[in-house]
């Protein structure tokens, strides 16, 4: 029960020892200091992505407003119309025949043109 004040106080280390604790500090800094930088690095790449992407999302596509006048053949009617992303199809009948035309929105061109004739015997 009756201890000295010695025991209380800590004995230095021998040198081997202290070299030993010595490097294994340097080794926990070291590798602190390389999980801060990493991850560092991947919080930085998400906030990148977060921040640069587009508000739509990544690939939406964005709308084509387009305004103009599509010729028809005199005296034919447009049965329906149905646009899908950058294309408008146009189903028109004429007194030959019905006949489906796509356009390109951004470039207002006829780009496709079906013509659905009646079949001859």
């Amino acid at each position: 029960m009756n201890a000295s004040v010695d025991d209380d106080e800590e004995q230095p280390l021998d040198p081997a020892a202290a070299r030993i604790q010595q490097k294994l500090r340097r080794l926990i800094l070291i590798s602190g200091l390389t999980l801060g930088i990493g991850m560092i690095a991947v919080f930085s790449a998400i906030l990148y992505r977060v921040v640069k992407s587009e508000p739509d999302g990544a690939g939406a596509a964005k709308p084509v407003y387009a305004s103009g006048e599509l010729l028809v053949p005199k005296g034919s009617t447009v049965v329906s119309s149905s646009k899908d992303g950058d294309f408008l199809t146009v189903t028109i009948r004429t007194e030959a025949g019905s006949e489906v035309r796509v356009i390109d929105l951004r470039t207002r061109a006829v780009v496709s043109r079906i013509r659905f004739v009646p079949e001859s015997e």
